[in-house]
């Protein structure tokens, strides 16, 4: 598999939210980079949302962020995302919790 990403990955345990067209999907990121998240795929139903709204629950209760994501890749496992358009403070947040800050 090809690595799109530009960026250190950060092997995480955060809990996302995937706001999906017919209901929301809580899960589990299994690694973060400031361009984009691999998620645990939950196996309930096939993916059908290529671009979506992804909360990522930074630290549970206290610092969440949405941000709009493009599915580029998933399998039965992983689905991985590229962020769309986050913003500054967006991206200062990933840079952070990646440890690129």
């Amino acid at each position: 598999m090809y690595d799109r990403r530009n960026g250190d990955r950060r092997v995480v345990d955060i809990p996302v939210t995937k706001m999906m067209e017919d209901g929301t999907r809580e899960g589990f990121a299994a690694d973060l980079s400031p361009t984009g998240v691999r998620l645990r795929r939950l196996l309930d139903r096939a993916p059908t949302d290529e671009q979506l709204p992804i909360e990522l629950h930074v630290l549970p209760g206290k610092v969440s962020t949405v941000i709009e994501a493009r599915r580029v890749w998933f399998d039965e496992d992983y689905e991985g995302f590229e962020f769309v358009d986050a913003s500054f403070a967006q991206q200062a947040l990933l840079e952070r919790v990646c440890g690129n800050y």
